[in-house]
């Protein structure tokens, strides 16, 4: 299953017991990293977006990794749904 919008998309597969999601979306700003953190583009300091995916997926024994090159970010998820 995917979805484009507005430079937005998202495709989604249930491999059981396993929910992979990817969420790609385009930027024209840069990506700031610091480690594992990503800092925020509407306020000073670390985003609380990617923390909070990671922090849902080690609770449902998944992964996740964040990606970005000079015009797309990239988010995916794999989540453990037999728990």
């Amino acid at each position: 299953m995917g979805r484009k919008n507005s430079g937005c998309a998202s495709n989604i597969a249930l491999g059981r017991p396993h929910l992979f999601i990817v969420v790609d979306n385009t930027h024209d700003s840069s990506i700031m990293q610091v480690g594992d953190a990503f800092a925020s583009t509407k306020h000073g300091g670390e985003g609380l977006g990617t923390a909070t995916v990671r922090e849902t997926a080690e609770r449902h024994h998944g992964a996740t990794s964040f990606d970005y090159d000079g015009t797309l970010f990239r988010a995916s998820v794999m989540l453990c749904l037999d728990d």
